[in-house]
């Protein structure tokens, strides 16, 4: 246990002199204060603290929506499906030659099938803790649904489901979720 005792008088030495803002931080500064010490015995202590109510991890608080928006790290969910269905309507709009056909099939694949149920479950599900596999089962089963939805909704609407509307409208459905989700989880992180 001494290699434990050295980790702990390093942290206690750190969270006194320099009050680090992020765990990342207090690594870097024991780290550099004694190279010996690995990353792994540095983060047991800091749990240790956590779990006896010494310190407090929290997500950092953004000033507004706009800086968690644009923060890629915290809000990687619309970023991804912003990634994806930009890149499903350029390969839409290219000639669907065989190599970037497959492309634009794995695409629609994640556009039908995954990503909607994530957004709509991101929104609803906040503070829920869901086992992996039933949260995957749920996006599906989820993204199938709202799909369905929306094609019933373009059918009776009058837009039909020619391939370039069902496209845009899944595209736009997509991102209008994931800006849902997100507001979901810049609300949820600054009632926490």
């Amino acid at each position: 246990m001494p290699e434990d005792a050295e980790a702990r008088r390093l942290v206690d030495q750190f969270l006194s002199k320099s009050k680090p803002g992020t765990v990342r931080q207090l690594v870097a500064y024991a780290q550099s204060a004694d190279p010996t010490v690995s990353e792994m015995r540095i983060l047991k202590v800091v749990d240790a603290l956590r779990e006896v109510g010494r310190i407090s991890l929290n997500p950092p608080e953004f000033e507004s929506f706009s800086r968690f928006f644009l923060d890629a790290s915290w809000n990687s969910n619309f970023w991804t499906v912003f990634v994806v269905a930009t890149a499903s309507g350029f390969l839409s709009l290219s000639a669907n030659r065989f190599p970037w056909s497959l492309s634009e099939i794995l695409l629609g694949v994640l556009l039908i099938f995954y990503l909607p149920g994530r957004s709509f479950l991101r929104i609803f599900l906040r503070g829920e803790r869901v086992q992996p596999v039933e949260r995957l089962v749920l996006e599906i089963a989820t993204s199938i649904v709202l799909v369905m939805l929306l094609g019933l909704l373009l059918n009776f609407g009058g837009l039909g489901l020619f391939s370039a509307t069902a496209l845009s409208s899944l595209m736009v459905f997509n991102l209008l979720l994931a800006l849902s989700g997100a507001y979901s989880d810049y609300s949820a992180g600054r009632t926490a």
